[in-house]
């Protein structure tokens, strides 16, 4: 190889390497912003009526709503039934009759913060209790 060839490879190489660095930082920027205190869902609260048999889901700020599915869980086994009301801060879902007091997963899609740019997925734990 020449110097001439060999100084054109590692201009190559270095173009390449700087182009992978800036798509790679974009990358991680994109990251950041989906994952951004600004984007990320916040309960409030959630709540058991065992009469009525509904979990009530609030949320601490407004959120949007698409092909929404709520699911709440324990053991493997699904105890919803239907959702009864979506609004803009809160959800009202029918389940099956839960153990008060006991701990259940909850699951909901098609959500997002106002503002937010996806529609995403949150889960997490709650007791069954009336407050």
């Amino acid at each position: 190889m020449t110097k001439k060839t060999v100084n054109t490879v590692l201009a190559v190489v270095l173009a390449l390497m700087l182009c992978g660095a800036a798509v790679l930082v974009c990358g991680l920027t994109q990251k950041t912003e989906e994952t951004s205190a600004a984007s990320k869902i916040r309960i409030e609260e959630i709540e058991y009526d065992p009469e009525d048999r509904e979990v009530s889901i609030e949320f601490a700020h407004a959120v949007r709503w698409k092909k929404a599915k709520v699911k709440i869980l324990k053991d493997g086994r699904n105890y919803t039934r239907y959702i009864k009301e979506l609004d803009s801060d809160e959800c009202e879902v029918k389940v099956k009759r839960l153990k008060y007091g006991k701990r259940y997963k909850y699951r909901i899609s098609g959500i997002k913060r106002r503002g937010a740019k996806r529609y995403t997925t949150i889960s997490g734990t709650f007791r069954a209790i009336d407050r």
